[in-house]
């Protein structure tokens, strides 16, 4: 089964997400920072990260280059 990290700041914006994805028999996590994102990602890395720009405490773009920094998720799609 493939995997999905949705990173939102907003709750009902998390949760709107992953109802739609689950729908589509896919594993769906959500969590709402990059500091939450970056070790989610690190735990177990993701197929696809959906990922909001203006995030509480380190911006989308920081955790888009630690993705691209880390050979693990070297093939990760990213959708911000």
């Amino acid at each position: 089964m493939h995997s999905v990290l949705v990173v939102d700041d907003s709750h009902v914006i998390r949760r709107l997400v992953e109802v739609c994805l689950g729908q589509l028999e896919l594993e769906v996590h959500a969590v709402g920072s990059g500091t939450e994102a970056c070790s989610a990602m690190s735990a177990s890395p993701p197929a696809v990260l959906i990922l909001d720009v203006g995030l509480p405490d380190i911006s989308g773009w920081d955790v888009f280059d630690y993705a691209r920094g880390e050979r693990a998720l070297a093939g990760l799609t990213i959708l911000m």
